[in-house]
């Protein structure tokens, strides 16, 4: 079975591919191409358009981190969403958060910090990117959690992912 490369920003060679063709994507600033199966990247884009929560795992130095800042590129993300029929105009949103920097499940919420002499309870920049990311509705804006090991990477949209409601479970401002 030959594997034949298309260029994603070439929109008659996108629409040529078929599922299991390469896409050269339009790589993120001091980066390299990337190359992933134009399957993959549709799944990766549905889940973001959908405000779906997509955990990316596998071994170091299989480019996950890549392909979720790839994917935040406009050149990299318009086109797919053309291509799956989604009439997405606006790029996403992306937040990053190291997961290495929090020491227990607790500070994922807030964490004890120290102002004019007191201690008060800061949100994490978890809470503080999700209270963010509420204030753009009408594009997909996502939080970006790595685990810091090189091994898995989450990436959630912000509104939609929280509960059945449709009400975010997070702490208050």
């Amino acid at each position: 079975m030959s594997e034949n490369v298309f260029r994603i920003n070439k929109p008659y060679e996108l629409r040529k591919a078929g599922p299991l063709d390469l896409i050269e994507m339009v790589p993120a600033p001091g980066t390299n191409p990337l190359y992933l199966p134009k399957v993959t990247l549709e799944i990766y884009t549905y889940g973001v358009v959908m405000c779906m929560l997509i955990h990316t795992s596998g071994p170091t130095g299989t480019a996950k981190s890549s392909l979720i800042e790839a994917m935040a590129l406009p050149a990299n993300f318009f086109p797919i969403c053309k291509s799956l029929g989604f009439p997405h105009k606006k790029p996403i949103k992306l937040y990053a958060a190291e997961m290495a920097c929090f020491e227990s499940p607790g500070e994922l919420y807030q964490r004890r910090s120290l102002k004019e002499g007191t201690t008060y309870d800061e949100p994490s920049i978890v809470i503080k990117s999700l209270r963010d990311a509420d204030k753009y509705q009408e594009n997909p804006p996502y939080c970006y959690l790595d685990k810091g090991d090189g091994k898995s990477a989450c990436t959630f949209g912000s509104r939609r992912t929280f509960g059945p409601d449709g009400k975010n479970n997070y702490p208050p401002p």
